[in-house]
């Protein structure tokens, strides 16, 4: 199993304790780049694959993520391995 499948796998089996930068690391894994933002307490991400976009927020709290997010995030994730054929799936 590659880094990010295990990184994927630790959000879905524990999404209570999951660190921004955890969080953060996987949705890059899959294509998600996080987007400037100043004076938010929002991170913005954002993927393009093929002709589908995704957008995607995640408040930045210490030390752990709200639940509710990192599973917006797997759900995300999933749609975009979906849609993505596995031999085109961004690098680890």
């Amino acid at each position: 199993m590659s880094k990010k499948r295990k990184r994927l796998e630790k959000l879905r089996k524990n999404p209570k304790n999951v660190s921004f930068k955890e969080l953060k690391q996987a949705l890059e894994d899959y294509g998600f780049e996080m987007r400037p933002s100043s004076g938010t307490s929002h991170h913005f991400f954002k993927a393009e694959i093929g002709d589908k976009v995704w957008k995607f927020s995640v408040p930045f709290k210490k030390p752990h993520i709200n639940e509710i997010y990192v599973k917006k995030a797997v759900q995300a994730i999933d749609e975009i391995i979906r849609v993505q054929p596995e031999s085109e799936e961004p690098d680890e």
